[in-house]
């Protein structure tokens, strides 16, 4: 696999488990903490919790590109 592929993968691997996180483990902790918390009022949570679960995903893409870079100079540095 190459890097490129391996990033892509992570990158979607993490917003498919942080939107699953967001969508419904916290929307029951929101749901106790939002007054009038029916489905309707949530219903216009979502988008933020995709909004949520997305930037999270690019943070990990780019964190892992970040120390992957990190480590390539370090490596190019001590030969």
């Amino acid at each position: 696999m190459l890097k490129s592929e391996k990033v892509i993968v992570i990158g979607i691997g993490s917003f498919i488990g942080l939107f699953i996180l967001n969508s419904y483990f916290l929307s029951y902790i929101l749901s106790f903490l939002i007054v009038g918390g029916d489905d309707y009022v949530l219903s216009y949570m979502m988008p933020i919790y995709s909004g949520i679960a997305l930037i999270g995903a690019i943070i990990i893409c780019c964190s892992y590109i970040i120390v992957k870079k990190i480590n390539q100079l370090r490596e190019e540095r001590n030969k």
